[in-house]
């Protein structure tokens, strides 16, 4: 085997891996935000806002994600001609951009609906996130499109191309370090809260531990900074692919944290019923004592919270068909059932099965 052979070798494997890796990350979003989706259309009988950011945050990454293969395509293709390559980055430039911002949108926003109404302090800092790194992102697109912007009277040439390119790569990496900040601020927001519930310290760790997993994505951040730094300096195939592939986690991750607390009434509504899911749990012994619906008064419970943190009250109903605890935001000052608007919550399940009281000292 000669040398030319192994290097397009070796070319062929890295290439399959980062297509692998990244199709894997959007498809396990999609699958994701597609459950989020079931259960909020049977529960709520809507879309609710974080569900269509959800939705609108997975196409653009899908784009994005087209884009990446298309941008290394025309890098390193001998045969590529200027105006390609420089349309390719204008359209990279701004679906990327919008792509990693619109992926910390749906969490922020699900912050808000759970516990916005009576925290005013996380509302204030989700709606301000929201809002600054939309100016952040926009800037980054408005600075690299001005940099590669061929005005009346001049010519696409490479010197241009080559300008634009720089501007580009550097205003990503500073994209990169805002991205990373946002995943630290969506990472602290919640831990306050869910310090102060009123719940057994086991349940507690276990909620720590889901909202935690946006750790996973401060590391694909840090790591997708590294690697882009690197193909800036070194402009090396390799790196550039590892930051794409990095950040598409990053992404994916904030995505998928945003759509967990809708999974777990997924799994319990669609899939816990099934007979194939019931004989695995007796076989390994996992089934635990069954109760009756007389013995789930309490377990579905309403939560009112009232407007500007007010307490509001708290009802409790037998609802068979619902295991999850769900809070409902008051409008105005209603308090009577049917007008306030529904929440798919899962705390009291994903904590382990806490009384409802507990999540209603809380709110």
């Amino acid at each position: 085997m000669d040398d030319s052979f192994t290097a397009v070798g070796l070319q062929d494997l890295s290439q399959a891996l980062y297509l692998g890796l990244g199709a894997s990350f959007l498809v396990l979003s999609a699958a994701f935000v597609a459950t989020r989706l079931t259960v909020n259309l049977k529960k709520a009988k809507k879309l609710l806002i974080e569900d269509a950011a959800s939705i609108f945050a997975v196409v653009l990454l899908a784009a994005s994600y087209a884009l990446d293969i298309e941008s290394m395509n025309a890098l390193f293709d001998p045969n590529v001609t200027t105006k390609k390559l420089h349309q390719v980055i204008l359209v990279f430039n701004v679906i990327v951009s919008f792509a990693m911002w619109s992926s910390k949108v749906p969490i922020l926003l699900l912050y808000i609906r759970l516990f916005g109404l009576p925290t005013t302090w996380l509302r204030i800092i989700s709606y301000s996130t929201i809002a600054t790194t939309f100016l952040l992102f926009l800037s980054g697109v408005a600075i690299t499109g001005q940099a590669c912007t061929v005005h009346p009277g001049e010519e696409l040439t490479k010197d241009l191309l080559a300008v634009c390119m720089e501007r580009g790569n550097l205003v990503g990496f500073g994209l990169g370090f805002v991205a990373l900040a946002t995943d630290v601020v969506i990472l602290a927001i919640p831990l306050p809260v869910l310090a102060s519930l009123k719940i057994p310290f086991r349940k507690k760790v276990g909620l720590f531990v889901i909202f935690l997993a946006g750790v996973v994505a401060i590391v694909a951040g840090i790591t997708s900074s590294y690697y882009k730094w690197l193909s800036t300096t070194h402009k090396t195939a390799w790196n550039l692919k590892q930051a794409m592939l990095c950040r598409v986690l990053e992404c994916c991750i904030a995505v998928i944290v945003g759509c967990v607390p809708t999974t777990y009434a997924f799994w319990k509504t669609y899939i816990a019923d099934f007979a194939i899911y019931s004989r695995l749990r007796r076989l390994l012994g996992l089934t635990g004592k069954t109760t009756t619906p007389a013995a789930n008064n309490s377990d579905t419970c309403q939560i009112w919270a009232g407007p500007r943190g007010q307490s509001g009250d708290r009802q409790c109903r037998n609802d068979p068909e619902a295991q999850e605890c769900r809070i409902f935001l008051a409008k105005g000052n209603s308090m009577s059932e049917g007008k306030g608007e529904p929440v798919v919550l899962v705390l009291r399940e994903m904590s382990g099965g806490s009384s409802s009281s507990d999540f209603g000292k809380r709110v």
